[in-house]
């Protein structure tokens, strides 16, 4: 039964082909809707991670006003930076400011628009910085900045250029020092600039504020031992974290933020796999009522209405199988096209190398093969139903009004 069933999708290849269509644009939506955040997932945990470097503990705020939609955090007063370097085991410290800006070209035209927010970060130490100059150096001087590699690209960019940044403060023009990537990536999902923390301050009109502060241990303390000291040295007045557990933090943050992009694309993909489903009853239908002369012969030679049902589950589930198949493949394409979508619309994500999990693979073939077997049980349930006399029918029919158009004849 199983020969028959790879020779009856042979010998039907542009309808088996159209009937897989349908679950191969399924899986390609779901498969590429989660190569495609699993790859940004990825991308962020990487960024973070370097965002870390030489951190072995940091120290934030606490989230204010808790809410549905997250809460205001409240800056810590820049004295508690002296609070933390007094902490035995505190090799070095530094405080970090952060806040959201506007940037103009000289033309005064804001750049961005409605895409990714523009956001300025405090500069930092050689050891704390992981940010990578692709031309010219950090800010250390006020009156500097420097630029991410994606916008200075888009916007045309180089050092030496002036751009107008305004926050709370009115917009006032800074010199690019140096084009940055934070280890690979062009982009982090937003327009970064970094310059000193007293002209960040500056900005958002916040002196003294800091929004975080990290820190590196001594020889001989780990981690864990410098979080512990320094909680015990500030009380609960801020969040104290190892550089793993913020950057992990970061991440997920990060990920819940990107939920209902997950959540739009597989509901979508949902649809395009119910959709598919129908006409792959459809299809199976008509063809089960085409060949029912083909299983009433099968019947005929001793075949049981079992070994039929087989045949037909055999044929879907290797239509279902190969379809699942092209879905996952057209899925590591699909996930790309999704990011280039994005960046369409200003929205540029980080991006390392593709990831294709386990899950995904395991996951796009489950979706597949059973969307198609479900839609095709049916079908193979009527082609039990035909019995063996149906061989003989369409073949003593014709032969039948032969005779009688002649006796009519005779009969004349």
């Amino acid at each position: 039964m199983t020969r028959m069933a790879i020779r009856g999708l042979l010998a039907r290849k542009l309808r088996s082909a159209l009937t897989g269509f349908a679950v191969v644009i399924g899986v390609a939506f779901v498969s590429g809707t989660f190569i495609f955040t699993d790859t940004i997932n990825a991308s962020f945990t990487d960024l973070f991670e370097r965002v870390a470097k030489g951190v072995d503990v940091n120290v934030t705020a606490k989230q204010a006003v808790e809410g549905d939609f997250g809460g205001r955090i409240q800056p810590l007063p820049e004295g508690m930076l002296e609070q933390v370097e007094a902490v035995p085991g505190v090799e070095a410290a530094e405080a970090r400011f952060e806040t959201v800006v506007s940037i103009f070209n000289d033309k005064r035209e804001r750049i961005g628009g409605n895409g990714p927010p523009s956001i300025v970060f405090s500069s930092n130490e050689e050891r704390f910085d992981p940010l990578t100059y692709i031309e010219g150096g950090p800010a250390e001087q006020p009156g500097k900045v420097t630029l991410d590699e994606a916008t200075a690209d888009r916007e045309g960019y180089e050092v030496g250029d002036e751009i107008l940044i305004g926050g709370r403060a009115a917009a006032t023009s800074y010199e690019i020092s140096g084009i940055t990537n934070v280890g690979d990536q062009k982009s982090i999902g937003i327009q970064s600039m970094n310059m000193p923390l007293a002209e960040v301050q500056k900005i958002a009109q916040e002196p003294g504020a800091v929004s975080e502060i990290v820190t590196a241990a001594e020889g001989g303390t780990s981690p864990e031992q410098l979080k512990a000291a320094i909680g015990d040295a500030i009380g609960d007045t801020a969040v104290v974290r190892t550089g793993k557990e913020q950057a992990e933090e970061s991440t997920s943050d990060i990920t819940d933020s990107l939920g209902f992009l997950k959540i739009g694309l597989l509901v979508f993909a949902g649809v395009a796999v119910l959709v598919g489903g129908f006409l792959i009853f459809n299809t199976f239908a008509v063809t089960v009522a085409q060949r029912s002369r083909e299983f009433a012969l099968l019947r005929t030679l001793g075949a049981s209405r079992r070994q039929v049902l087989s045949s037909v589950i055999v044929e879907t589930l290797l239509i279902g199988f190969l379809a699942s198949v092209a879905g996952i493949l057209a899925g590591v394409v699909l996930a790309p096209a999704l990011r280039s979508l994005l960046a369409s619309f200003g929205i540029e994500l980080p991006s390392t190398g593709t990831v294709i999990a386990a899950r995904t693979v395991i996951v796009g073939l489950l979706v597949g093969m059973v969307a198609t077997l479900v839609s095709g049980l049916v079908p193979a349930r009527r082609a039990t139903q035909v019995e063996p006399v149906e061989a003989m029918r369409d073949a003593v029919l014709p032969g039948t009004r032969r005779v009688s158009r002649k006796r009519l004849l005779v009969s004349t």
